[in-house]
């Protein structure tokens, strides 16, 4: 059985036993030798397809060997400058990338500088309107002072209607000093101050506008028939919208009742 050709395919179905099929081809009489033959003849097709298929295409591998060649020369001749790019650009890189950091610290030093004159501006613009307020309050108070003039009361209600813009502005400050996350300045320490003062100076108002409002009403109830066009009517009102102004109406009422309704009641009970 010499020449007998083994398909390869049996050896590549599945299951295929290897050892079985040799066996099987030994007991039918096929010798090792024309086994192996067998299996090594599609390898030998195979690279005699491979010679042919050079010797019909040499020159095209020639020519293109000879490429590959011109092509790594130009390559290495093109590697030095390009490297050299590549380093000049990386150093360019770091030095914008330097100057743009640095850049962005002098905006964030610049904003800091804007946001401290802002406050600045703003603390001593109310510090002088508070210490105004201060000095009306303390000339209210005086004890030289036996009563106060229309003109007295109006500055009391003009007071109430500043604190409430200095409460207002402190509010909008605000904002600026949270945004500031490099720590307490100056400037925040200043405003923080005001914003105390401001606060002792709205207890002190108040309890003047009230007790104003109380010395008030105890004139309208030994003089009910005053008309409403008179000074003690005009100073009543300024004191009443300055309590409405900080937030005090419910004193208005409270005083009221205790000093002209319970008056009443005690002279209708009496």
């Amino acid at each position: 059985m010499a020449g007998v050709a083994v398909p390869l395919s049996e050896f590549t179905e599945p299951g295929a036993d290897p050892v079985a099929i040799i066996q099987r081809y030994r007991r039918r009489g096929v010798s090792m030798t024309d086994l192996v033959k067998s299996f090594t003849r599609p390898e030998n097709k195979i690279q005699e397809e491979l010679v042919q298929l050079i010797n019909d295409h040499y020159s095209e591998f020639i020519g293109l060997s000879t490429k590959m060649q011109d092509v790594s020369r130009e390559t290495a001749r093109l590697r030095p400058p390009l490297s050299a790019a590549l380093e000049s650009s990386t150093a360019s890189t770091t030095t914008v990338k330097g100057m743009v950091d640095d850049a962005e610290a002098l905006m964030k030093e610049k904003e800091k500088i804007r946001r401290e004159r802002s406050l600045l501006r703003l603390y001593k613009e109310n510090r002088a309107l508070l210490s105004k307020i201060s000095g009306r309050l303390t000339a209210a108070s005086s004890p030289s002072n036996d009563h106060l003039t229309l003109a007295g009361y109006a500055a009391l209600e003009n007071s109430a209607i500043e604190l409430t813009r200095i409460e207002l502005a402190l509010a909008g400050a605000q904002s600026m000093t949270s945004a500031d996350t490099s720590g307490e300045s100056e400037a925040t320490k200043y405003v923080d101050s005001l914003r105390g003062d401001l606060t002792t100076a709205r207890d002190q108002l108040h309890q003047t506008l009230l007790q104003e409002l109380n010395h008030l009403l105890k004139v309208f109830a030994e003089a009910p028939s005053e008309e409403p066009s008179s000074v003690s009517s005009m100073c009543l009102i300024a004191t009443c919208r300055g309590l409405v102004n900080l937030g005090h109406t419910s004193d208005i009422w409270s005083s009221v009742v205790s000093i002209l309704v319970e008056k009443q009641l005690e002279d209708i009970a009496g």
